[in-house]
């Protein structure tokens, strides 16, 4: 059992000489926990190199977090010792040399392929993951899903996490001088090929499940995932696999924020009424997880000082936003009070034919703020309609069912968006969709909106 291991469930923490800690959190921060894994995983280095039987998951876990932990002292400017570094530069080109060969067994799907290649990679066991593989899809989600809390481990907000993330790239940028190199040009190639892997990362069900990990395996962004990474290597750029995570994600939350501030600035904002109209307009469902991104264009402004000689403080943000909130739900009813008309509900739609779907849908996402057409009726290459927005396409297929949506939809989608050089495929129903086809929008990036998301729509939209 690795070192984590022992400790992992303890709470508090003790260590072998007894010695207290309050939280697995405070003992991992600890000089002790660190002099410890160090050892160990020099030690594993070594045994790798020699051929010794297959490791268990937990094994790899504590070889891969001593190689996290060097880097960590080497970017710092701690001062290594020659064996540390050593080791350091070693187990970041042995991992590489590990991981090099997974493009191959992933086309041929055979394990004894990856056994015959990597005598140490635990492959016995039905349903245990490939535990390279396990390890890998474990970093890009632990940098690429942020949330205020997991599993009731305070994390401090999404954006702050953003900016920790950043802190490291930059360090590791300024440490390794590779700024020099064709990395930042490696990395922005892969995010223009997988622009939506952040998407894809989210949306992994059971990251630990054996058939999870090896869906996830065979899939292109995954093998060029692998092949940037030896690439790095074999141009002696040394970095940890989380460290690479952690430089993809970082350039891929650039993009995001440029994306972001240009949404708000390109509609010209003058008070702070127009930037909060401007910032609603395109995140009105997800302003809350976006809301200090916000106060950053507001404070890269002339805002704060337009905020102070009205006694607004950046906290009294929020609660504006909540005001505009429920003054476009007043304004929408008093719209609908005014036509006559109450607002479509749910159950309406049920009434209506195809074609008078498709139109609904047209009105409704040109409220939300969408550019649209439609598309040539039986010519449509499985999209009904054509929506713009912040420079993206999206490709819907309307799907007015009595029944479940199946797999079918979700496949003329998917071909849609060759077609139509769309960015992303969404599917609209007024019912809802099965299982399967739930699986294959999940792996192929396609949006679905059932029942209950598009009622949604319509308390908010008020068409």
């Amino acid at each position: 059992m690795g070192i984590f291991d022992k400790f992992r469930k303890s709470t508090p923490v003790y260590d072998e000489d007894g010695h207290k800690f309050s939280s697995i959190e405070e003992y991992v921060a600890s000089d002790e926990y660190r002099d410890s894994k160090i050892p160990d995983a020099m030690s594993y280095l070594q045994q790798l190199e020699s051929g010794l039987p297959p490791w268990t998951n937990s094994r790899w876990d504590d070889f891969f977090s001593g190689i996290e932990e060097v880097e960590s002292m080497f970017l710092k400017g701690t001062a290594l010792t020659k064996e540390q570094d050593d080791f350091r530069k070693e187990s970041i080109k042995k991992t590489s040399e590990i991981i090099e060969n997974i493009p191959e067994y992933s086309i041929s799907g055979t394990m004894e392929k990856l056994q015959e290649k990597n005598p140490y990679v635990n492959t016995e066991g039905i349903g245990t993951p490939d535990p390279i593989v396990l390890y890998i899809t474990k970093q890009i989600r632990r940098f690429f899903i942020l949330t205020e809390g997991i599993g009731g481990e305070v994390k401090g907000s999404v954006h702050s996490q953003k900016l920790g993330i950043k802190k490291v790239s930059d360090l590791f940028w300024n440490k390794t001088q590779s700024s020099d190199s064709n990395l930042q040009k490696y990395l922005d190639a892969f995010i223009k090929n997988y622009p939506d892997l952040p998407d894809i990362s989210k949306r992994w069900s059971d990251y630990t499940n054996s058939l999870v990990v090896s869906a996830i395996r065979n899939q292109p962004y995954f093998v060029d995932f692998v092949k940037l990474y030896d690439l790095i290597i074999s141009k002696g750029i040394m970095m940890s696999i989380p460290m690479f995570v952690r430089l993809l994600v970082s350039r891929y939350f650039d993009k995001e924020w440029k994306e972001f501030e240009d949404n708000i600035l390109n509609e010209n904002p003058k008070e702070i009424e127009d930037f909060i109209k401007a910032f609603m307009k395109y995140y009105y469902d997800s302003w809350k997880e976006r809301l200090d991104d916000f106060k950053t264009v507001l404070k890269q402004s002339n805002m704060p000082s337009v905020l102070l000689q009205h006694g607004i403080t950046f906290e009294g943000i929020e609660f504006m936003i909540q005001d505009f909130q429920r003054n476009t739900k007043r304004e929408a009813f008093e719209e609908s009070l005014l036509s006559g008309h109450s607002g479509t509900k749910i159950t309406d739609l049920d009434e209506l034919g195809g074609i008078e779907f498709e139109n609904f849908l047209l009105h409704l996402f040109e409220k939300m703020g969408y550019q649209c057409e439609i598309t040539k009726g039986s010519g449509d290459q499985g999209a009904d309609l054509l929506i713009k927005r912040m420079g993206k396409k999206t490709v819907v297929q309307a799907k007015r069912y009595n029944g479940k949506v199946s797999n079918s939809a979700i496949q003329e989608s998917t071909a849609a968006v060759k077609y139509y050089n769309a960015d992303n495929a969404m599917v609209v129903t007024t019912n809802y969709f099965t299982k399967d086809a739930a699986s294959l929008a999940d792996s192929n990036n396609v949006k679905l909106i059932d029942r209950n998301k598009l009622e949604e729509w319509l308390k908010q939209y008020q068409i």
